[in-house]
């Protein structure tokens, strides 16, 4: 064997020696990794801040026959829905459940409540009275910036009013209603 093959089964029994070598050492450094003392756990980190369980008041003077469509929150738990008929002096009132069941503490963007008649959206002027309407809402214990931590509920109000003036020949009127809530994370 030539000196010049010597020196190229050297170099490669060498170069294979030292990927082995390295081979095995990070399978050493990567699998037999020992923590001694206090560790801790870290849960996967989730954003989840619903509404839930809509439920009406004692407040409430509407009767069954006057709920159209009782509050319900939408799959994405950040809409409350629902339809009443109506009468002069009336008044509708539930709680909604707020429920960080995230890993984050939260807090409240905003909050939208529109009232459609007939399809249409009726216009709040403030404070929160309908343009042109005899239907005022009050959504209670909604507080701009608030904070809801990781694991707490808390619960809101929301109440609709109708007039006690009568329209002419109109004493019963219906309404669609929706509350959007947004929730962001707590800076």
């Amino acid at each position: 064997m030539s000196k010049k093959g010597i020196i190229q089964n050297a170099l490669i029994i060498v170069l294979g020696l030292a990927i082995i070598s390295m081979s095995i050492g990070y399978a050493a450094y990567d699998k037999g990794t020992v923590i001694k003392g206090n560790s801790q756990s870290f849960e996967k980190a989730n954003w989840d801040v619903h509404l839930e369980q809509p439920v009406r008041t004692v407040n409430s003077t509407i009767l069954d026959e006057n709920i159209i469509k009782a509050p319900v929150v939408n799959k994405s738990g950040t809409e409350v829905s629902f339809s009443l008929n109506m009468t002069p002096g009336s008044v509708y009132e539930f709680t909604v459940d707020v429920n960080n069941a995230g890993t984050f503490d939260s807090m409240l963007s905003n909050y939208e409540f529109t009232a459609y008649q007939e399809g249409i959206p009726v216009i709040f002027l403030e404070p929160k009275e309908a343009s042109g309407s005899y239907i005022t809402y009050e959504v209670i214990d909604f507080l701009e910036n608030e904070i809801l931590n990781k694991g707490e509920i808390s619960t809101k109000r929301v109440r609709v009013l109708a007039s006690d003036k009568v329209l002419e020949n109109n004493t019963n009127f219906n309404y669609d209603f929706k509350l959007n809530v947004t929730y962001v994370q707590k800076n």
